[in-house]
């Protein structure tokens, strides 16, 4: 409902395997046209390596302007790719399995404590 009610270009990128993921989008998000889905095989290697940030540009599927994009995530692997590739990085929720001082070592890191709260600033 959040991303739908928004301007936001939305397109995922995960680990799951990409057949899994196209299957799981259609049902958990039927209303939702996403601008690109990439899983494991997408791209060489799978996050946290930029390789499938790199992908979803070659495709013409993210906006050039990486300083505009938000890279929301949970892990570490999600907020690393964000990183590498000069997108925003934005940690929801705890994090898995997130290191001591994680935070504190990667100050670009923007930490939100739910999706809900970032959506108010959509």
């Amino acid at each position: 409902e959040i991303i739908s009610a928004s301007s936001v270009t939305p397109l995922i990128i995960s680990n799951k395997e990409l057949s899994l993921l196209e299957e799981e989008v259609k049902i958990l998000f039927p209303a939702i046209n996403f601008h690109g889905v990439h899983g494991a095989g997408s791209a060489a290697r799978c996050k946290p390596h930029p390789d499938p940030v790199w992908k979803a540009f070659e495709n013409g599927e993210m906006h050039p302007h990486k300083d505009r994009i938000w890279f929301v995530g949970d892990s570490t692997y999600d907020t690393d790719c964000a990183l590498a590739t000069g997108c925003v990085p934005i940690l929801v929720g705890a994090g898995k399995s997130l290191p001591e001082g994680y935070l504190a070592q990667n100050p670009a890191v923007i930490h939100v404590p739910s999706l809900e709260v970032l959506s108010l600033s959509l």
